[in-house]
């Protein structure tokens, strides 16, 4: 069934689209919400664009990595081809001392979602 979607909150579609002040209002709601939605984290993460590297042992097969944002609970992380990136590892930030071992929350593309796993 086809839906003839001409008002939306009330205001003619062509209103919205041209940016009329509705549009606008509704676009300030979805940005409020989306960050908030945001801070949900139990840490804030910083954005960064720093080296690092992933590994399911540690010593013999590493994997470099841009490391893209980081929080004291997980980071996030981009990788060549996450095909040979293992669901448990090792991360290491390259040129400091952090090390953790880390568990995959999430794949997307050349991404990965990684939680820090407690010791």
């Amino acid at each position: 069934m086809r839906s003839n979607f001409t008002t939306v909150l009330g205001m003619p579609l062509a209103t919205l689209i041209a940016g009329g002040t509705p549009a606008s209002q509704n676009e300030a709601e979805i940005m409020e919400n989306t960050s908030s939605n945001q801070e949900r984290r139990s840490s804030t993460r910083q954005r960064m664009l720093k080296s690092g590297t992933v590994s399911p042992d540690g010593r013999l097969s590493v994997f470099d990595c841009v490391v893209k944002n980081m929080s004291e609970t997980g980071a996030r992380i981009k990788v060549q081809a996450q095909q040979s990136i293992p669901n448990e590892l090792i991360f290491m930030l390259k040129g400091s001392s952090i090390k953790a071992d880390a568990r995959v929350i999430w794949r997307h593309e050349k991404e990965i979602g990684l939680q820090f796993i407690s010791g």
